[in-house]
């Protein structure tokens, strides 16, 4: 038996008490979509008051200008290389790497 990629027809809701993702599909969407053009993309996945997943895509030497974060942020890079500045250091993360920063760290800047 042959699994098949599951389309929905809606938006699926960014709220709901079970949320699942396959991320390798969510990338591929990602890499799919015209504005892909740009060399980098987004999607938010999960949206509650207090928690936000956004999945981005983004080509090699791209850069995302300095912002703060409205509270913690966590940063998982599923592949390639994310040199994030913040709390006055330099973060190089790489495949399986995680950063959590607390809601007092000084806003960070990021490039891949």
């Amino acid at each position: 038996m042959t699994a098949v990629a599951h389309r929905r027809p809606h938006t699926p809701p960014l709220a709901s008490p079970f949320l699942e993702f396959d991320l390798t599909l969510e990338t591929d969407r990602l890499h799919g979509e015209t504005t892909w053009n740009t060399g980098q993309n987004a999607r938010t996945l999960i949206k509650y008051d207090d928690l936000r997943v956004v999945l981005m895509a983004l080509e090699a030497g791209a850069k995302i200008p300095a912002h703060k974060a409205n509270g913690r942020i966590t940063v998982q890079v599923l592949s390639g290389h994310i040199r994030l500045n913040a709390s006055k250091r330099a973060f190089d993360l790489l495949p399986g790497s995680l950063l959590a920063l607390d809601q007092r760290a000084p806003p960070p800047s990021r490039g891949a």
